[in-house]
């Protein structure tokens, strides 16, 4: 027998989220159709600047401390919001969640097929100690998504606790109608809008933060990095200041080569270089744009020798953004971000 939970309870016009637990099962599974394109729900997924808008119970903010969106890539996050637990010392009351998320599965197939993706969420001080795992499948219903989100916790015990103590049905039911809210509204289109369709990649590196600035301020460093291998930059020009020419000169496998033509936007030490191919050098309109988009790369001290690194590509439309990421820009840059911390990992 299956047990389907009450109705949602929220002031939504979107269908209502359907929930189902099989009783002394070991799971709470979530369907919900979403009216909205598959890509928009893809991407309110997959991008740390959408997923802070939605994610959470109602009531409940994001912050994001780490954001790796590859195949055992890292988010960790803190939610913020009242405390459900009824036997707790201020039930209701403010409370941070350390949440931390590690990606096991991103299968964004063909048009025809089911996208998926797949996380382990694990404890904050024991990442090898998996709490609960969950799949989720984005199916195109005639233009809309059909969202099936099945969280596997083990055990029945431990499902029902989550259930009883945390309210875990209700708040995942809660977190998808927040999700169905975002993308079915005007809070999307003005969300990317007004922060051009964004790329991110967020990682803490155990490099110093000044290091981090020479490897991309450099010529000779940064050509050791910057291309996934077996690519490679063979020549550069860094000109570094706003509007100086930024200029790369990429190299492949079957005699392949790429020159790349950008400007400086904005250089400040250590702390923020943005750099665009819509222009070239002394602000000259780019005649024919590579990818045309806007980046910012952000170096942040994160203590212990180690820097906040976060690269945020901005493109005007949503389809520029959706052509660099099938071009790979999570696993290029990832990877030349991998090379990057190698790279001082071997210097003397």
């Amino acid at each position: 027998m299956t047990v389907q939970m009450p109705p949602l309870a929220l002031p939504l016009d979107a269908q209502a989220t359907e929930t189902l637990a099989e009783p002394g099962g070991s799971q709470i599974i979530q369907t919900r159709l979403i009216k909205a394109p598959r890509e928009r729900v893809w991407d309110a997924w997959t991008d740390s600047g959408q997923l802070g808008q939605w994610w959470g119970p109602k009531g409940f903010s994001v912050t994001t401390a780490l954001f790796e969106f590859r195949v055992n890539g890292h988010w960790v996050f803190t939610m913020h919001g009242p405390d459900p637990h009824p036997q707790s010392k201020n039930p209701g009351g403010p409370r941070d969640f350390p949440n931390h998320i590690v990606w096991t599965r991103i299968a964004r197939g063909s048009d025809t097929e089911p996208w998926h993706l797949e996380y382990h969420h694990v404890q904050a001080d024991n990442i090898d100690s998996t709490l609960f795992s969950s799949a989720v499948k984005f199916e195109d219903q005639n233009g809309h998504t059909l969202l099936t989100w099945q969280a596997e916790f083990g055990s029945n015990a431990l499902r029902d606790q989550l259930i009883r103590d945390y309210g875990a049905a209700q708040g995942g039911r809660e977190t998808t109608a927040r999700l169905a809210h975002y993308t079915e509204g005007s809070g999307y289109v003005q969300t990317n809008e007004a922060q051009g369709y964004r790329l991110v990649l967020s990682r803490v590196l155990p490099v110093k933060r000044d290091l981090v600035w020479r490897a991309w301020t450099e010529p000779e460093l940064l050509k050791q990095w910057f291309c996934p291998a077996p690519y490679a930059v063979d020549r550069c020009v860094l000109d570094l200041c706003a509007g100086g020419r930024f200029y790369t000169h990429m190299v492949g496998p079957n005699h392949w080569e790429a020159d790349n033509e950008g400007s400086y936007l904005e250089v400040m030490p250590e702390e923020r270089l943005t750099f665009t191919d819509l222009l070239h050098a002394d602000w000259v309109p780019a005649p024919t744009p590579g990818l045309g988009f806007t980046a910012t790369i952000l170096f942040e001290d994160a203590g212990e020798g180690q820097t906040r690194y976060t690269a945020i590509a901005r493109h005007g439309t949503a389809q520029g953004r959706e052509q660099h990421m099938k071009m790979g820009f999570h696993e290029g840059w990832g990877t030349a971000t991998d090379q990057l911390v190698k790279l001082f990992g071997s210097l003397p």
